[in-house]
């Protein structure tokens, strides 16, 4: 099976990351399924540039990460896309959490 790589893309993006001490996180930064380019470890307050490709984010067991993302378009008009982002195409099939027009399963709020 040949390695999938992400599409370039002309939007970057940076997370900061929150996880109260003594938690931590291993965020990974990859283009090519196989051999991720950037695995790192992160903790309170630490941020991480993602220029492309994907780049997923687990905490250490019995913490919780949480993560505050944003991206940058190099030309405003062209690049600019809101609530589009590339998911690994291993997990496509469980959606990328931020598809338009669906709700978190779960009792419905009066």
């Amino acid at each position: 099976m040949a390695a999938a790589r992400a599409r370039r893309d002309a939007r970057r993006g940076l997370s900061v990351h929150r996880l109260p001490a003594p938690a931590f996180g291993v965020q990974l930064v990859y283009t090519n399924t196989r051999t991720p380019e950037s695995p790192s470890s992160s903790a309170e307050g630490d941020c991480v540039l993602m220029p492309e490709g994907y780049h997923p984010n687990v905490a250490a067991p019995g913490g919780a990460i949480n993560f505050l993302w944003m991206m940058a378009a190099n030309r405003e008009d062209a690049d600019r896309q809101f609530g589009v982002v590339n998911v690994q195409p291993d997990y496509a099939a469980g959606g990328s959490g931020l598809d338009a027009g669906k709700a978190p399963a779960g009792p419905a709020r009066k």
